[in-house]
């Protein structure tokens, strides 16, 4: 039984929405441990942002926040004016809302369908914001805040949970029920445990700037458990250890930004012509990928005639050429 539910209905639900939405919208991120080291090693999606450049939201003439979301700010001020007191403070100096402005946020996605957010936080300015937005609910702090091992947690739903400790604040999301032992986990990883154990993590890690992506093809398998087998077996290749880096440097005038994709040495030695004998199972497993890779790299305006959607027409010359073409691509040891 949820002992939520009765309140999450109505003030606990708007409730939660401020403390997530104000963790969410304001943070730029970091701390003196690197929350790298706490995202799970089977994570295939990772986001940073480095928020040394996002720090002097205060110090703009015209607040951009002010400018687009004044509505919801009066609408905060009338169910929660220490709420629309936090912001005010925010406004005027970031740091105020206790967290740490000029370092480091991850955002993850894992195999196992975890999705989750770390922040680094000044514990006590936090907690003191979070009593004064409980007080305009005339709610009391401890109903709701949980203490495990220090660990500081709340429940709002059963797929969510928020944490905090003294250096950092966690929002983790599954697609079923999470408990404090996930969050735990994660918080207590050992490096062997972490994606820093990836060496093309590592290395994307090394090199990142303000705005930061890396994700890698392990995704694949989630949607069905047999198409790594049936991947290997028709096309050749393993959909394992293919990386994407997407980097992303803010400069006053402009932005720099480096992206890299590497592939495994099976798909840069794949025999094509295994390829082109096993297309009609390949279409009837997993609809038509020669079309989509044609649109993607091409266009939907592709001078190649695919018909109804059948390889028959689809001729030898111009699978040919489509294979002269790809080619042409730069493969990435």
């Amino acid at each position: 039984m949820n002992i939520f539910r009765p309140f999450f209905s109505k003030k606990f639900a708007l409730l939660s929405v401020i403390f997530v939405t104000v963790l969410l919208f304001f943070v730029s991120c970091g701390q003196k441990k690197d929350n790298a080291v706490r995202i799970p090693r089977n994570a295939f999606c990772v986001i940073m942002c480095d928020g040394t450049k996002f720090s002097n939201i205060g110090n703009l003439d015209e607040n951009i926040f002010i400018k687009e979301y004044q509505s919801q700010l009066n609408m905060l001020a009338a169910y929660s004016p220490n709420g629309k007191k936090i912001v005010d403070n925010f406004l005027k100096d970031p740091n105020s809302l206790g967290i740490d402005m000029k370092g480091k946020i991850y955002g993850f996605a894992s195999t196992d369908k975890l999705v989750g957010l770390y922040i680094p936080i000044n514990r006590k300015k936090l907690e003191a914001n979070i009593n004064n937005i409980f007080a305009d609910f005339q709610m009391e702090v401890s109903t709701f805040i949980k203490n495990k091992n220090e660990i500081f947690y709340m429940q709002p739903e059963s797929e969510m949970i928020i944490g905090w400790n003294d250096n950092v604040a966690v929002i983790l999301y599954a697609n079923n029920e999470i408990n404090i032992n996930s969050l735990e986990n994660l918080m207590n990883l050992k490096s062997s445990e972490s994606i820093m154990s990836n060496s093309d993590f590592k290395e994307f890690h090394k090199n990142c700037k303000d705005l930061n992506l890396w994700i890698s093809s392990d995704f694949v398998p989630i949607f069905e458990n047999e198409f790594s087998e049936k991947v290997m077996n028709l096309i050749g290749i393993d959909v394992a250890n293919n990386y994407g880096q997407m980097i992303v440097e803010l400069q006053r005038d402009r932005f720099i930004v480096t992206s890299t994709f590497k592939v495994n040495k099976t798909i840069q030695k794949i025999d094509q012509n295994k390829l082109y004998e096993n297309r009609k199972e390949i279409e009837k497993e997993f609809g038509n990928p020669i079309k989509e890779l044609i649109e993607s790299f091409l266009g939907t305006s592709s001078p190649f005639n695919f018909g109804n959607d059948n390889y028959d027409d689809f001729t030898d010359e111009e699978y040919q050429q489509l294979l002269e073409e790809l080619e042409e691509i730069e493969e990435v040891e």
